[in-house]
């Protein structure tokens, strides 16, 4: 009876440190984020670059014109949906993946983009290849975007949506934030470019 009675009380302590640990995490991270947000906002450079030639600022006329022409050169598709346009990311990545992609404010054909909803998936994703998991597909993504994009890292923020994820990952370098969500139904994360202070 003593011996179970001082296990339950060594599993509260454990469990009350855990959940210190983790609340103390969450509230670094939410300062950090803060922080670099306020620094950021300050600058005035800007940096509007998204995906090979994909800006933010474009209007929706010089992004369907860009989209034709780099279809006819083979650098971007249709996604399977047409719903999105889709572009191959075969360096960085341990097994080629895809990024799909569209403007997410269309106000107007000559209105500026302001953000954009992508999403980066492995393109042959199998659940029995464990080299395919969410977590190699974040890490890549991570590192692909810290190289091309340099400036900032991606800061981590408590995950509060999904159960089986701990955290999002926002990177804010001036006027362009860049978001990703982990997403372990799909198995694939959920990325969102935005300006801060657009044209």
């Amino acid at each position: 009876m003593k011996i179970n009675y001082l296990n339950f009380l060594i599993l509260i302590v454990i469990s009350i440190g855990v959940f210190n640990l983790y609340s103390c995490d969450s509230m670094i991270n939410k300062k950090s984020y803060k922080k670099t947000l306020k620094g950021e906002s300050c600058k005035t450079q800007r940096y509007d670059s998204i995906v090979y030639g994909v800006k933010l600022g474009m209007t929706y006329d010089d992004f369907y014109y860009y989209m034709w022409k780099e279809n006819i050169d083979g650098l971007f598709f249709p996604s399977r949906g047409g719903s999105m346009v889709k572009t191959n990311l075969n360096k960085g990545f341990k097994y080629p993946a895809q990024l799909e992609f569209f403007p997410g404010n269309i106000e107007g054909k000559f209105i500026p983009i302001k953000e954009y909803k992508a999403y980066v998936s492995y393109q042959n994703y199998s659940i029995y290849n464990k080299g395919m998991s969410l977590d190699s597909l974040l890490d890549q993504t991570l590192r692909f975007f810290e190289k091309g994009y340099k400036g900032n890292k991606f800061i981590k923020i408590p995950n509060n949506e999904d159960i089986f994820v701990k955290y999002d990952y926002i990177k804010i370098d001036c006027n362009r934030k860049i978001s990703i969500a982990p997403s372990s139904a799909l198995n694939q994360l959920i990325i969102r470019f935005e300006d801060l202070k657009p044209l």
